[in-house]
């Protein structure tokens, strides 16, 4: 395992960016709807109760200690990576062992 202080950070400020997203599930809105991230296991363990599939699209949650969860617009499409990992659906820069979050300046650029 890599230590994380090691690795070399280097801001970017894009106003956007692309990713392609290979995707089995539609985009989930809990990310995006819910204010504070520290609620969502108990948010969760009600709607599990009248909805099981819930699991399928919100992925493993647990996979993303509470600090590190956000929530707003679009954050569908950066925790996805994160909680639906699995080594059945490998991706370009993880064997499917943990979750990676690729994005590019350029359409173009995402596409290679």
């Amino acid at each position: 395992m890599i230590d994380p202080s090691i690795v070399p950070i280097s801001p970017v400020h894009w106003v956007g960016a692309r990713r392609i997203i290979r995707s089995l599930y539609p985009p989930v809105d809990l990310f995006e709807d819910i204010a504070d991230p520290e609620d969502w296991p108990l948010l969760i363990a009600a709607e599990q109760k009248t909805n099981p599939r819930l699991m399928e699209t919100i992925g493993a949650l647990d996979l993303v200690p509470v600090t590190r969860r956000v929530s707003g617009p679009g954050a569908s499409y950066l925790m996805a990576p994160f909680t639906h990992v699995s080594p059945e659906r490998p991706s370009r820069f993880s064997a499917g062992i943990y979750g990676v979050l690729y994005a590019a300046r350029t359409y173009e650029t995402a596409l290679l």
